[in-house]
């Protein structure tokens, strides 16, 4: 809400009395940049005289840019970009993360690394943000050096080394910090930092759905659990994840859905309830294709001593299925094969019925399934819209919310555009298609 404020406050302000094209391109550059543009800039002389019109201008900018440019101009497009896809995980709490040795090590921009990647980068398709297996990490230019984290320290002579729990070492080497400063580049995370044979950035699958920061921040690592299969499961993910990639709150089935799966004799009382049900089945079977994920907190003794959260992935030690049994079997939930379900009502047939898509292993096959759909796209055309109209359409079952002709207008066309994005994979020519619309 602020990035459109802003931008519109600068529209509002800039090229009072001039003619339209200027005060359009004025409007798409207040978007890119934050900043109005200014009256000798290159782009309004070729406007003026009429070599350009604001919407070529525009696409102009936006195809000039390419990660790793040293420009200043072009700089500050890549971190306004990038800032608008940090927006989108509003769950993310990064105040969370504990001590000065998480910042260091974390960089907490990652999970937007992903999209902005696909906006600048024509062989990055948007469905990557779903399937890749590696983390990104940043290049960022700053005045300082960067911090070197030391496998250990000497205090007053003494060798005080990294350690998990009690006992065991930490086996790093020296080591680059999460970078600071000016956004320039996204590249290949390959930084190693681990214990015990475990990387802190080992990458789980998924795009971000698997990637280490976006784990850490929308599962409880403050109070780390082992999935159990019943009253401890990773359900606070499953809600960030509809929230921060369809654009949707729980519940995303309707009442009616559930009958046939409740479970009337269940000593699990939200199992046996169709209103807790509603949440809970969609939750509870998504979650169950991560019930091998565990956040943990590893001490660490260094000159910052503090905590650091890592992701643990238990190994798989039995079969598993998606079936509620699981949890009452001998062998550990955490240990079983980590299965699980989709249920939702999505845009792929207009909520007409619902989907259930059964027997999905892990975050990986989850992140494949999920971009599939069409309500990732039709979400994030939604986001792009309302960054560059100041219009926000709530994406929703129509039972759950009862929406005006204006808005389902508007509805139609984000839908539109969002299966559009599906086809091409390409965020700036979503970028341009809102700019070509009437509401731009």
């Amino acid at each position: 809400m602020k990035i459109i404020l802003l931008s519109l406050l600068i529209v509002d302000l800039a090229f009072s009395g001039s003619n339209l094209e200027l005060r359009k391109l004025n409007k798409c550059y207040a978007i890119l940049t934050g900043e109005k543009i200014k009256k000798n800039h290159t782009l309004v002389s070729k406007i003026k005289n009429k070599e350009l019109t604001a919407k070529e201008s525009c696409f102009n900018l936006i195809d000039s840019i390419d990660l790793g440019s040293n420009d200043n101009e072009k700089n500050k497009i890549i971190s306004k970009i990038n800032n608008f896809h940090l927006s989108w995980f509003e769950g993310l709490d990064y105040t969370r993360l504990p001590y000065l040795i998480s910042r260091n090590v974390v960089d907490f921009s990652t999970p937007a690394y992903y999209l902005t990647k696909s906006f600048f980068d024509r062989n990055t398709p948007f469905e990557s943000i779903f399937k890749r297996d590696q983390s990104y990490r940043a290049e960022r230019k700053t005045f300082f050096e960067r911090v070197l984290i030391e496998p250990f320290y000497r205090d007053k002579g003494n060798e005080i080394r990294y350690v998990f729990g009690r006992n065991a070492e930490f086996q790093a080497g020296e080591f680059n910090s999460a970078a600071k400063g000016k956004l320039v580049d996204i590249i290949n995370e390959n930084r190693n930092f681990g214990y015990e044979g475990n990387n802190v950035f080992s990458h789980q699958g998924g795009g971000i759905l698997g990637d280490p920061t976006y784990l850490l921040q929308s599962i409880d690592s403050t109070q780390p659990i082992i999935s159990n299969g019943t009253t401890k499961l990773h359900r606070k993910y499953v809600s960030s994840v509809f929230k921060d990639f369809m654009c949707r709150e729980l519940p995303v089935i309707r009442r009616e859905d559930v009958n046939s799966y409740r479970e009337y004799d269940s000593e699990i009382s939200f199992r046996q309830s169709s209103s807790c049900y509603q949440c809970h089945l969609t939750m509870d079977k998504f979650a169950y294709s991560m019930r091998n994920i565990q956040a943990n907190r590893v001490r660490i003794l260094t000159a910052e001593n503090g905590d650091l959260p890592t992701i643990i992935k238990h190994e798989e030690k039995f079969p598993g299925t998606s079936n509620w049994e699981d949890a009452y079997r001998d062998e550990p939930f955490h240990n079983q094969e980590p299965m699980g379900a989709l249920f939702m009502r999505s845009f792929d047939d207009n909520f007409s019925s619902l989907k259930v898509i059964d027997d999905i292993k892990g975050i990986s096959e989850l992140g494949d399934i999920i971009s599939k759909l069409d309500d990732p796209y039709i979400c994030a055309a939604k986001r792009y819209f309302n960054l560059m109209t100041g219009i926000n359409i709530r994406l929703d079952d129509p039972s759950h919310y009862q929406y005006s002709n204006n808005e389902v207008e508007i509805l139609s066309l984000i839908k539109k555009l969002g299966r559009e994005l599906k086809r091409h994979q390409d965020l700036k020519i979503l970028f341009k298609d809102i700019i070509e619309s009437e509401y731009f």
